[in-house]
């Protein structure tokens, strides 16, 4: 008898925790459909309507790496999986904390450096081999080109 009610008491506490597990997974999922109403709200369109990088920045928010996910829905299944996770201070993207001199684009030249090699290129145009007779353009001929005023 003692054997047969420890069993009964064994099943009825594994039926309470089955229920209570079955009950916090449920409101956990309401808390992420909450959650993820709250952030299309403020978006103004679909969680599924986010592009790739808006979804990554939701993921980089919360510290979240989302290894293997090649695709959009891999990672906005990631997204659904860890909103309820706090957000922490923004992170930069990796690839802007790059050197910033690195990746830099090239300014360009200012006029007078600019007239000056177009001049050089000129002048050299001019002492080519068998280049004597020929019409070269200047500077000013190509500043006409620019306006649309050339009369070449």
């Amino acid at each position: 008898k003692i054997m047969r009610s420890s069993i009964l008491v064994f099943i009825l506490l594994a039926s309470v925790v089955f229920v209570i597990q079955v009950l916090a997974a449920e409101n956990d999922q309401d808390e992420k459909l909450k959650a993820i109403a709250a952030l299309e709200e403020k978006k103004g369109k679909s969680i599924e309507k986010f592009s790739v990088k808006e979804l990554k920045e939701l993921l980089r928010e919360r510290g979240v790496q989302c290894t293997g996910c090649s695709e959009k829905s891999h990672i906005l299944e990631k997204v659904r999986e860890t909103i309820l996770q706090p957000v922490t201070a923004k992170t930069e993207d990796p690839k802007k904390t790059e050197d910033p001199k690195k990746n830099r684009p090239r300014r360009p030249p200012t006029d007078s450096k600019r007239d000056k090699d177009l001049d050089d290129i000129l002048a050299k145009l001019k002492n080519m081999p068998g280049g004597e007779n020929i019409k070269v353009m200047t500077r000013d001929d190509i500043d006409m080109l620019k306006q649309g005023k050339s009369d070449l």
